[in-house]
C-alpha cells in the first residue's frame, strides 16, 4: 500500500520500505511547465489510463497528500505499479494538477 505522511512510505505485505534516503528531484511548477516538460507524464498515462482517461481523474485539483490517497484507492482497486512509478505519478499529479497558487 502506499500511503502519504511528511514523504512517502510504500507499505508491501508486512515489510515496510520507507522513502529513498536521498530526497527525489523537486517536480517542475506547473507555471514552469507544460504537462509533457514534467517527468512522470509518460507512467501517470500509462497505468492511469488502463481503467480511465487521465482527464477524467484531473477535473479537482489536490494536494501531495490528497494525490497519494487517490493513488492508494486506485491500489486498492487493482492498480499495479513499482515504488518508482508511484512516486512519478505522485509527482506528475501534484506538479500538474495540485492547487493553484493562493493570489
Amino acid at each position: 500500500m502506499f500511503v502519504a505522511a511528511s514523504g512517502l512510505v510504500l507499505l508491501g505485505g508486512a515489510a515496510v520500505q520507507s522513502a529513498p534516503a536521498t530526497p527525489a528531484p523537486a517536480a517542475v511548477p506547473p507555471a514552469a511547465a507544460t504537462p509533457t516538460e514534467v517527468p512522470g507524464e509518460a507512467t501517470t498515462k500509462r497505468l492511469c489510463s488502463q481503467c480511465h482517461t487521465l482527464e477524467s481523474a484531473t477535473v479537482n485539483r489536490h494536494t501531495r497528500d490528497e494525490w497519494n490517497d487517490v493513488i492508494v484507492r486506485m491500489m486498492n482497486q487493482g492498480l499495479v505499479a513499482t515504488d518508482d512509478e508511484l512516486y512519478q505519478i505522485s509527482d506528475y499529479l501534484t506538479a500538474n494538477y495540485g492547487p493553484l497558487p493562493k493570489e
